[in-house]
């Protein structure tokens, strides 16, 4: 018999090599990523929420972020203490041990860096080997194409279009659906780890290999 998903994701810390990932708080975080992300109009074309008008109200928000009754936020801090954005676990469904990775604002500092993919394979082990989900998907507007290029990257398999999906700020949004099942974590999780790994970087920190070459 298949079993459930064993609990909702809880508000604690995840600790990596390059970042840590944090419960999301408007007091510890919010200065930071309203500088970084907040502020950014760019940041939000394709997202729900955003952008702000001002600071207040983005502060607003990340207190609602904080305790979000369908979704569990991180934020992602680098070595230097800075909060850079945030990712969330979101739409749980634990009969059925599925959740979306999602919600995701990286501000420019943050995105295509060693620190982003570090974050997104601390929350996907997460999801799998604490929380013993079954499914992690991806969802993203079909025209985010940085987005869907993320998605596969990080090993996301493609699985189709939902057509008139949402209704985003007034218009209608196609949306593209990726996941990893069970099934594929080792292999992502060992392609994450390997790319991860300090041997992977020169000594100016760029890559040798590709992440897509350890699949």
């Amino acid at each position: 018999m298949i079993a459930p998903a064993k609990s909702l994701p809880e508000k604690i810390i995840h600790q990596g090599k390059y970042c840590r990932l944090e419960p999301i708080n408007s007091k510890t975080h919010g200065k930071d990523l309203w500088l970084y992300a907040g502020s950014d109009e760019e940041v939000w074309t394709y997202l729900s929420n955003g952008p702000f008008a001002n600071e207040q109200l983005f502060f607003d928000w990340l207190k609602f972020c904080e305790n979000h009754p369908t979704r569990t936020y991180y934020s992602v801090i680098d070595k230097n203490e800075n909060a850079l954005g945030a990712l969330c676990l979101m739409d749980y469904q634990l009969e059925h041990a599925s959740v979306e990775l999602g919600g995701i604002f990286f501000s420019k500092k943050l995105q295509r860096t060693t620190i982003a993919t570090e974050a997104v394979y601390l929350l996907s082990r997460y999801a799998f080997e604490d929380l013993a989900f079954r499914r992690l998907q991806w969802i993203c507007n079909v025209n985010n194409k940085p987005s869907e290029k993320a998605a596969l990257r990080f090993g996301f398999k493609e699985e189709g279009i939902l057509r008139n999906h949402w209704i985003v700020r007034g218009q209608s949004r196609d949306s593209k659906f990726f996941s990893i099942i069970e099934s594929e974590w080792k292999e992502r999780r060992d392609a994450f780890e390997k790319w991860l790994a300090e041997e992977n970087f020169d000594a100016e920190g760029k890559q040798k290999k590709r992440l897509e070459e350890f699949k």
